[in-house]
């Protein structure tokens, strides 16, 4: 369910950095200053959705550390998503890439815990039939 909601809530961001750039051709949204000239509302607006996006980057992130002290085949993962994870951190305004790159990496993992689940199940279910 996280990484549904952290990939919904992605979309939701990308899109409105998508019409903010519309919207203000001329700014970098990215370093955004109080001259940029973006109106009001549209602050607010980014400013909600950067908090948002940044709320389930992290609450994503932490769960994928707990995963990944009990789930050995996640550990492979970890500097990967600790530096996309930084990446998206250390701005203010987290750029595009940055946010598909880590949601892209997440669903990865997600796969590939499912496709390891069913494997593991299914093996579980033959050696039940073949006993």
């Amino acid at each position: 369910m996280d990484v549904e909601q952290l990939t919904w809530t992605g979309a939701s961001y990308i899109n409105l950095l998508a019409q903010l750039r519309e919207r203000y051709p001329q700014t970098d949204l990215e370093k955004q200053t109080e001259e940029s000239g973006i109106d009001d509302i549209d602050q607010q607006n980014l400013a909600i959705g950067v908090q948002q996006i940044k709320g389930f980057v992290f609450r994503t992130y932490v769960k994928f550390n707990a995963l990944s002290k009990q789930i050995k085949d996640f550990e492979s993962y970890k500097d990967g998503i600790k530096t996309k994870y930084e990446e998206i951190s250390k701005g203010v305004i987290p750029t595009k890439e940055s946010v598909e790159n880590f949601i892209v990496s997440m669903n990865e993992l997600f796969v590939t815990g499912v496709i390891g689940e069913l494997l593991g199940s299914s093996g579980d279910v033959l050696r039940s039939l073949t006993k």
